[in-house]
């Protein structure tokens, strides 16, 4: 169960992370960066090949939808086949897909199933920083790196966990200038990461052929004003499921 969860180590990838980039008394944006470069680079050539298979697939499936709209013959069985490679494809996507975001997410995790299990004598895995000092780490991370955080995921959605509430209230708490929400939404793959990236620096991650997944934020200071930028997953997407349940969700 909860306990035994707990009571298992970090894995090798998020002890090293805690290590190596978590270990000084502040966040390094050098080794910040260097650590990100090396996970792109981990990242590109495992991804690329997908994306591909990805955009065969939406191009055949769209032919497909299209003759049968235009009256002609039928293809149930190969829009199925077709729907059930796509989610294949999907699924090993978000597996390769990994971003310094994930490593946050599994601490965070942890430090949430450490709170709820306080008191009931489970010790948390050796090498995870109190909860106090991860707290103070992302609030840097956020604040002072300008990193974005997902403040929602899945479908249909669902908000992060406490640790990142607590986390931003305290931000909130630290710098209580007025607050200004900025956010933009529409169709997916219309370029909003990037307008955003272009218009505020915020950082949001921006790749050929994947989009945005859920809802994404990032704080800054402007003029003595606190901005809370917002990127959203986009609308309509071909490859979602219950989309127009999501679409409105979001």
């Amino acid at each position: 169960g909860r306990r035994a969860l707990l009571a298992q180590p970090l894995s090798p990838p998020v002890a090293f992370f805690v290590d190596s980039v978590l270990g000084e008394r502040q966040l390094c944006h050098a080794k910040v960066a260097e650590f990100g470069q090396y996970l792109a680079a981990w990242r590109g050539p495992r991804l690329s090949p997908l994306v591909e298979r990805r955009r065969r697939l939406l191009d055949e499936r769209l032919r497909l939808g299209q003759e049968e709209l235009d009256g002609g013959q039928q293809h149930q069985a190969e829009l199925q086949a077709i729907a059930k490679r796509l989610a294949e494809t999907e699924e090993g996507l978000e597996q390769v897909n990994i971003t310094i975001d994930a490593f946050w997410e599994e601490i965070a995790a942890v430090n949430d199933l450490r709170t709820d299990l306080q008191g009931l004598g489970v010790r948390p895995p050796a090498g995870l920083p109190d909860p106090a000092r991860l707290k103070t780490l992302y609030g840097d991370w956020v604040w002072e790196l300008n990193c974005p955080v997902q403040l929602l995921f899945g479908s249909p959605l669902q908000c992060a966990g406490q640790f990142l509430v607590e986390v931003l209230r305290d931000l909130g708490a630290r710098h209580s200038s007025d607050l200004y929400v900025i956010s933009v939404i529409g169709i997916q793959s219309s370029a909003k990461s990037t307008l955003l990236n272009y218009l505020f620096g915020c950082g949001f991650a921006t790749s050929a052929g994947r989009c945005t997944r859920g809802l994404y934020c990032s704080l800054l200071e402007s003029n003595g004003r606190t901005l809370l930028i917002m990127d959203t997953e986009g609308l309509m997407s071909l490859e979602a499921e219950g989309g127009d349940v999501f679409d409105a969700q979001m």
